[in-house]
């Protein structure tokens, strides 16, 4: 026998159906409830266990500063804390201590971040304005940033070239061969200003935009 569904008039059915159907018409039901995956989990209370997982889940892809993965922990723990309505500083020691083992076992080395952080942004012709400001934001000390740039064999005069290379700047302009003197000059001033954003001085800029045999290499 079939079941009392079965006995529903088709033409209600197909018009159910297509309200769900319609744009702009709400969802059916199910589909609401299916759609969980999409939702963001909640967050567990927090643990030393678990703090310990998520800091090194986050080294594994991630190379930082121990002020920066502090950071890190200190919102997932203030997102679990509001979810659960508990009070974050509870958990304070639980990060400290976390900290801690990623320090003495070296998973966590500002030195080393630094020196690795200053290399990356070198290569790709940043200043040392710059460098300083991007490792002063991950939260190495001031003494520690000047200590790594005191060893950077790189000049600001070829960190400038590098930039400029790199953006396709002045002499690397496309077509900087064929512009007009009038065309050039503006291009050019456009050009400085580009550099001088991205913290290069002004001496550093115009050499860089001016270095036709550096072009020719």
């Amino acid at each position: 026998m079939a079941d009392d569904g079965a006995q529903d008039h088709p033409d209600s059915a197909r018009a159910a159906s297509s309200s769900y159907e319609r744009p702009g018409s709400a969802s059916p039901p199910s589909a609401r409830s299916a759609g969980g995956k999409g939702q963001r989990r909640a967050p567990r209370i927090p643990t030393e266990e678990r703090l310990t997982r998520q800091a090194l889940a986050y080294l594994e892809r991630y190379a930082t500063s121990l002020a920066n993965l502090r950071l890190v922990l200190e919102r997932k723990v203030s997102r679990a804390a509001r979810h659960h309505g508990t009070d974050a500083s509870v958990y304070a020691p639980m990060i400290e201590a976390v900290l801690d083992k990623c320090s003495r076992s070296g998973l966590v080395n500002d030195r080393s971040f630094a020196e690795t952080k200053l290399a990356s942004l070198r290569r790709k012709g940043a200043s040392t304005r710059k460098i300083a400001a991007q490792l002063g934001a991950k939260g190495v000390a001031r003494q520690m940033i000047d200590a790594v740039l005191d060893q950077d064999e790189t000049s600001d005069a070829s960190a400038a070239r590098r930039f400029a290379q790199r953006r396709r700047l002045g002499p690397w302009r496309k077509g900087h061969q064929d512009e007009s003197p009038e065309t050039r000059r503006d291009r050019d001033r456009k050009d400085m200003a580009a550099m001088c954003r991205a913290g290069h001085s002004i001496s550093a800029a115009r050499a860089a935009l001016q270095d036709v045999e550096g072009m020719e290499e």
